[in-house]
């Protein structure tokens, strides 16, 4: 039968608290083939630009929903492809996508853009949100880690998405890093170097 107002939300937070469950579980199995070294698993070459798109248009409504405006800056020219464990790379961006859509009040934006020269390709995930307390800057690609004025917004997390972005990238011979400042935000960066003989 129908349901009452009291019902639906009942069943709107265990939905959403099912979900929680479900990502914890999936990011505590990435953690232990990390820590196997069984995590690159299906190499190939790819362009980064093309999977940071594929990316930023499976989160463009959930950032339109939001208030959101999220940009994707595709690059001038073409990017040169890159040997990638594609669904991997894919995991790492869209933790930095999903965070600055997160963490970004309604009415700021998400810029999605590129960067390149003759060592490495990367993407840029800039936002307009909450940005990072300077004090806690130093914690935030260790596992479990949230950073208080996220907590404060009651938002869902794990802690773990950062950890496994950095894993990631690391494993593909990259880096990753951010810079941010309270209340302005939080610019996230990831490189890949262009000849990579540092695959694990």
């Amino acid at each position: 039968g129908n349901l009452s107002s009291t019902q639906k939300e009942l069943l709107g937070k265990t939905y959403a608290s099912n979900d929680g469950m479900l990502a914890l579980i999936n990011d505590l199995l990435d953690i232990t083939k990390i820590e196997e070294g069984k995590y690159l698993s299906k190499l190939s070459m790819a362009q980064l630009d093309q999977i940071g798109a594929a990316v930023a248009e499976t989160h463009a409504q959930e950032a339109s929903r939001q208030g959101i405006k999220l940009e994707f800056q595709k690059p001038s020219e073409p990017f040169p492809q890159v040997l990638v464990d594609i669904e991997k790379i894919k995991l790492a961006i869209q933790s930095l996508v999903e965070n600055a859509i997160h963490y970004t009040p309604s009415g700021g934006g998400v810029t999605v853009s590129f960067f390149s020269d003759t060592k490495e390709v990367g993407i840029s995930v800039a936002d307009t949100g909450i940005g990072i307390p300077a004090e806690e800057q130093g914690r935030i690609f260790e596992q479990f880690f949230r950073a208080t004025n996220t907590k404060k917004l009651g938002t869902m997390g794990t802690g773990l998405g950062l950890y496994l972005a950095k894993n990631i990238v690391e494993a593909h011979g990259g880096r990753i890093w951010f810079v941010s400042q309270e209340h302005k935000g939080s610019d996230f960066r990831i490189a890949l170097p262009l000849s990579q003989k540092h695959l694990s």
